[in-house]
């Protein structure tokens, strides 16, 4: 009987032996899957810098008070707009909405030096003025500001197209004088004038690198400030001169990087 059994199990061990390796050769080898990176999400805030140009646009015009007939001179007009350098900052915090949009709010702050001036010699009513008398009328807007909403669509999860639009304010300096050394006439104005309107745009905004937060944008924004300042000046002894400026117009063109926290 105990040989027997002895057999038995030796023969159960050389089946098992011989059948082991067949069936680990039909296993499939294991392989560990990749690790895949989580979504990209446009949710967050963030806060960046940008740099571009500034196109303003204004028109001044000087009046011989209390009238042309009577001051010697017809009034002058033209425009006081011109380019410079703009650079700032921004920020604000974005909401993804599903797969396809996103809105958000962001406030910004931009420097400049955009404005121009106009110099004309008077057009003389016959007999009162005489030669060599100019006006000078300029203005420049030294910064903005803003209070924007955006709405953006996703072109690819990493690449908005976006409109903005909001509440705006600039400082923007004005200047005017008007002389005639032939008669000794000499008035003039400065001031500035801290004024508010609206601002709309649109722009492109990149995340080249989704595992980091860098966004790059190309932004272009379009200013209306509607205050329309006037100024008088009357020198001792002469009749007055005054001086109007129209709303000021502005476009800036900017380029912007930030940093999605």
């Amino acid at each position: 009987m105990g040989d027997a059994m002895n057999k038995l199990l030796l023969s159960a061990l050389a089946f098992g032996a011989l059948v082991m390796p067949a069936a680990a050769a039909d296993m499939a080898p294991y392989f560990k899957g990749p690790v895949i990176a989580p979504a990209w999400s446009w949710t967050g805030f963030y806060g960046g810098g940008d740099v571009g140009g500034a196109f303003s646009s204004s028109t001044a015009t000087w009046n011989p008070l209390p009238s042309p007939g009577v001051f010697g001179a017809f009034p002058a007009t033209g425009n006081v707009g011109g380019s410079g350098f703009a650079g700032g900052f921004f920020a604000g915090y974005n909401y993804q909405l599903g797969s396809s949009f996103v809105t958000g709010i962001e406030g910004d702050w931009t420097g400049m030096r955009a404005g121009g001036a106009l110099n004309q010699s008077w057009a003389l009513v016959p007999g009162f003025v005489g030669p060599g008398a100019t006006t000078s009328l300029n203005s420049d807007v030294e910064w903005t500001a803003s209070l924007r909403g955006r709405l953006g669509y996703l072109i690819w999860p990493n690449l908005m197209a976006y409109g903005t639009g909001g509440a705006a304010w600039g400082k923007i300096q004005y200047g005017a004088s008007s002389l005639s050394p032939i008669i000794g006439y000499a008035a003039g104005a400065a001031f500035t004038n801290t004024s508010s309107g609206w601002v709309a745009g649109g722009g492109l905004e990149w995340a080249p690198f989704t595992g980091f937060g860098l966004l790059l944008r190309a932004e272009y924004l379009y200013y209306d400030f509607s205050n329309a300042p006037t100024a008088v000046s009357t020198p001792g002894g002469f009749l007055p001169s005054g001086y109007a400026w129209s709303a000021t117009k502005m476009s800036v063109a900017r380029f912007g990087m930030a940093y999605k926290f």
